[in-house]
C-alpha cells in the first residue's frame, strides 16, 4: 500500500486542498479520494503502462481519461465562460510523460 505524502497547504495549493476537502465535490467522500480521483483521471494508463499492463488495459484506460478530461475541459468552459483555446502543450510535460 503506498501512502499519499504530506501537501503544503499554501497559495494555490492550499486552496486546491481546502477545496477537495470541502463538500462542494462530492459530499462524505473523503480527501485522499477526491486526490486520487483528480490523479487517475491524469496519470492512470501511464501508470498501468508502467506497471506492466495489458494492450487491452492500457486502451481502455487510456478512452476513460480522455473522457474524463474532455468532460471536465467542458465544465471548466462553462463554469468560467471561458472558450476552447489552441494553446500547445507543455513539451517538458509532455516528453516526462513517456516512459
Amino acid at each position: 500500500m503506498q501512502e499519499i505524502p504530506k501537501i503544503r497547504r499554501t497559495g494555490d495549493d492550499g486552496s486546491i486542498i481546502a477545496f477537495l476537502s470541502s463538500k462542494h465535490i462530492v459530499p462524505n467522500k473523503a480527501l485522499s479520494e477526491n486526490i486520487m480521483d483528480a490523479l487517475r483521471m491524469i496519470w492512470l494508463p501511464f501508470a498501468l503502462r508502467h506497471a506492466g499492463d495489458n494492450d487491452e488495459r492500457l486502451r481502455e484506460s487510456a478512452i476513460w481519461c480522455i473522457t474524463q478530461l474532455k468532460a471536465r475541459i467542458l465544465f471548466i468552459e462553462a463554469s468560467f465562460g471561458v472558450a476552447s483555446c489552441s494553446l500547445k502543450p507543455d513539451i517538458n510535460l509532455t516528453l516526462r510523460t513517456h516512459f
